[in-house]
């Protein structure tokens, strides 16, 4: 390479030297200039303390709605699949999912190889009658995330998405597998203005 760049000086002296005084010199079509180099933008660091609360307040929401959901009836208590988790995502807002059965849920074993009808039909009935406090509690959690979450844009969303698992051996009729709620936190502050879908 520095062989290469020697003879190029070479050439460029040789002419130097032959020409007459004033007269212009021509770069030989194959020599290459180097383009100069863009600047690389400097990004700052995100304010690393913000984040940290941010991510708190996060999960604390998500535990204060898994402890709601624990003592909505001590006596046939839901059962959770997992705890509450959440995500901020920058220019949309921030998403909460969680997995559950409505009641605890008997599995076949051994010991209880079928289900027999009697348990069938409770099950189902106690599901169904819970449905519309699960959405009522995922409504509350969708408030309190707009009053927690101060410096969430005003025109963000705030989405509560949960799935409900149920055993093959269920009557699933008129059960959600899923049930989706968003609403922007300027709406949840000042208003119900809640969108739900369910699947």
């Amino acid at each position: 390479m520095k062989r290469g760049v020697s003879a190029v000086f070479a050439v460029g002296a040789m002419f130097a030297a032959a020409a007459p005084a004033g007269a212009q010199i021509g770069i030989p079509a194959t020599a290459k200039t180097s383009p100069v180099a863009a600047p690389v933008p400097v990004i700052a660091p995100a304010d690393a303390r913000g984040l940290h609360l941010a991510l708190s307040t996060l999960d604390s929401l998500g535990k204060g709605f898994d402890r709601r959901l624990q003592a909505y009836n001590p006596i046939e208590p839901v059962e959770l699949l997992g705890t509450t988790r959440a995500v901020y995502l920058s220019g949309y807002g921030v998403v909460f999912t969680t997995e559950l059965m409505p009641v605890v849920t008997p599995a076949t074993n051994p010991l209880l190889p079928t289900i027999n009808d009697a348990t069938r039909k409770r099950v189902h009935d106690t599901k169904v009658a819970r449905i519309p406090d699960m959405r009522n509690m995922m409504m509350s959690l969708m408030k309190d995330a707009a009053a927690s979450l101060n410096a969430m844009p005003a025109g963000e969303q705030v989405v509560v998405a949960a799935r409900f698992l149920y055993l093959p051996w269920e009557d699933t009729s008129g059960l959600p597998n899923q049930i989706l709620m968003k609403a922007d936190r300027r709406s949840l502050l000042t208003g119900n203005n809640i969108q739900t879908e369910e699947q």
